[in-house]
């Protein structure tokens, strides 16, 4: 028992401070002081639309909400949290993958973002992942009309928050570890 309760301590301490094996690294020397900064994994790439036209916070926010809600998310607490046109785009150290820093305040709104090119009036949606201070997208996903690549013409990214008080990850992971290790416990106790 007390060998099943190590381990399951063990695996517990692992998940919750697992660092990010495949981290992307700012590699530019125009970053400054966020050179070499770890900016996470690649965001998910939900939906590229080059047909929209160009627009304000509206109907960037119902082009989100009508694909998340088409995707069968709850989009109830959906809201626009910033757009920003001057936030500069660092190379990584990964081909065709840049980062931009979008921290919001408060810290952890930032659950999805589009980057809107500034010629072709092409949006693309992501799913911002962990490390939220930070918009990292692989250009190579892009349709090639929308001229990120080298030329960099991205209009600006906006921001947006669907946080409807889940519990953010890896809270579900340390609360099954704690119900297990309680599990365990009481069957030592009544052996």
């Amino acid at each position: 028992m007390k060998k099943l309760l190590s381990t399951l301590a063990a695996v517990s301490v692992a998940v919750l401070f697992a660092g990010n094996v495949n981290a992307v690294v700012i590699n530019d020397t125009n970053a400054g002081a966020d050179d070499g900064t770890n900016v996470g994994d690649i965001d998910t790439l939900l939906t590229v639309d080059t047909t929209l036209p160009n627009s304000g916070q509206a109907t960037e926010t119902r082009f989100v909400n009508d694909y998340l809600v088409s995707q069968g998310i709850d989009t109830t607490n959906l809201s626009f949290v910033l757009k920003n046109e001057t936030t500069p785009i660092f190379n990584t150290d990964m081909t065709d993958v840049y980062a931009s820093d979008i921290t919001t305040e408060p810290a952890g709104l930032a659950d999805y973002f589009i980057v809107k090119n500034a010629r072709a009036g092409g949006w693309a949606l992501y799913e911002n992942l962990p490390m939220t201070d930070w918009a990292v997208f692989d250009a190579s996903l892009l349709p090639s009309d929308m001229n990120v690549g080298n030329d960099l013409t991205v209009s600006h990214i906006s921001v947006f928050s669907n946080n409807g008080g889940d519990v953010p990850e890896p809270g579900p992971l340390a609360l099954m570890a704690i119900g297990l290790l309680g599990v365990g416990l009481r069957r030592m106790k009544k052996a």
